[in-house]
């Protein structure tokens, strides 16, 4: 047999001792990557948020609310009824004026159109149409945009007949049943057969 043997040349030496520096060194890179990542995190402000670290600051407006101040407002302007409850005697009360405060905040429609509910005292109905104009003027309109009617706003109201109707044809479980209506109320000038 034969013995190999082996010889090492500085330059050997010299090449295999820079490999090993540089993969420790590599080795303690990764390892103070680690580190800092651990430390620091790698989260984003999406991650914050979900976990309600990232909350905007108080009173900021955030979409959602945007939105139910919107459809407030347009329900406020659209229907425009103001009932008795909207009143102390003559004066509005808190009630009233948030409903008059959503009523401003619609500024697609001008003019805005406030329905009264009849009152026998004409001069109690004058002072309480002097107390919305009053207080729509302070909120920004002129006179010219405010405008009253007597009775609520038709519009807004609508029979729920033709839905209560239909609502059967919403449940197919009730489909298959006779309609109760039918059953339990004859119409004016038809015979009753159920007797």
């Amino acid at each position: 047999m034969s013995e190999t043997t082996s010889t090492t040349t500085p330059t050997t030496t010299t090449t295999m001792a820079k490999l090993k520096l540089a993969a420790a060194s590599a080795v303690a890179g990764a390892a103070l990557v680690l580190v800092l990542a651990a430390v620091a995190g790698c989260e984003s402000d999406a991650d914050r948020a979900a976990r309600g670290e990232g909350f905007p600051p108080e009173g900021t407006v955030r979409s959602p609310q945007r939105f139910v101040d919107v459809q407030q407002a347009a329900g406020a302007r659209g229907e425009g009824n103001l009932y008795e409850a909207h009143f102390v005697g003559a004066e509005l009360n808190s009630l009233g004026r948030a409903k008059l405060d959503a009523m401003l905040r619609d500024d697609d429609a001008l003019p805005v159109v406030v329905h009264l509910t009849p009152v026998d005292d004409a001069n109690l109905r004058e002072h309480r149409m002097q107390a919305i104009a009053i207080y729509l003027q302070d909120g920004g309109l002129s006179a010219s945009q405010i405008r009253f009617t007597d009775g609520l706003n038709e519009d807004a109201v609508a029979p729920a007949a033709p839905g209560l109707k239909n609502l059967k044809k919403t449940d197919s479980a009730a489909q298959a049943e006779p309609d109760a209506m039918e059953l339990a109320v004859p119409l004016p000038g038809t015979v009753d057969t159920n007797d």
